[in-house]
């Protein structure tokens, strides 16, 4: 008898296990993209801004999403919502982030920050030079990746002082540092495999239903 009923509770419990692991697969990547922050004295303007969040959404881009729905993404006011609630217990990015995916119940965050913007000219000391430019951008980059209970913070940042030159374009300058923590976060990667792998075990736990209705 005893046998009979550890033996029912082990199948119960398969059963509500696998119930469990098939919804989660069933469920699409959950993303929340946090619009680019701005802590630099000087603030980048809404076409700069636009374009460092063009960068994340193409990190974050899958094929054939539409299609697939491998990846869904938070509404833009409720990660907005999250990151204020955040903010107000904790002035860390890796703090910040990491609240955002526990109330978004999020599986993936992202927090781009602008942390340095800033440029101006001056007329060299040399009499044989002309106008100087003087520029510094940073950015950081915080990722928080539910699936592994880890946040990956990277960052990158440009400097430069010399006679004026399309180099030392600040605004240049911030979008190569985006581009930068970006591909060093590898962040498409890590979207993309942990969008497969849902994908992956969704139809390994499909597969068993379907024979089971094939031997009816």
């Amino acid at each position: 008898m005893k046998g009979h009923i550890a033996r029912t509770v082990t199948l119960v419990l398969a059963l509500c296990l696998a119930a469990t692991s098939l919804a989660l697969a069933a469920t699409p990547l959950k993303v929340a993209q946090m619009p680019t922050v701005v802590t630099s004295f000087c603030s980048p303007s809404k076409a700069v801004l636009a374009k460092l969040d063009g960068r994340v959404d193409d990190a974050l881009h899958l094929p054939l999403n539409d299609t697939l729905q491998l990846v869904s993404f938070v509404p833009e006011e409720d990660v907005v919502a999250a990151y204020e609630d955040a903010q107000a217990g904790s002035k860390k990015g890796k703090d910040i982030v990491r609240a955002m995916g526990e109330s978004l119940g999020a599986d993936i965050v992202v927090l781009p920050v602008v942390t340095g913007y800033e440029q101006y000219e001056h007329m060299s000391w040399h009499w044989d030079r002309g106008m100087i430019r003087t520029s510094y951008a940073a950015v950081s980059l915080y990722v928080y990746d539910r699936a592994e209970d880890r946040v990956i913070d990277k960052g990158a940042s440009r400097s430069y002082s010399d006679e004026l030159s399309v180099q030392g374009e600040v605004s240049l300058m911030v979008d190569e540092c985006m581009d930068q923590a970006l591909r060093e976060a590898d962040l498409h990667e890590l979207v993309r495999s942990e969008a497969k792998a849902r994908k992956a075990a969704k139809e390994t736990a499909v597969e068993p239903e379907a024979k089971d209705e094939m031997s009816k």
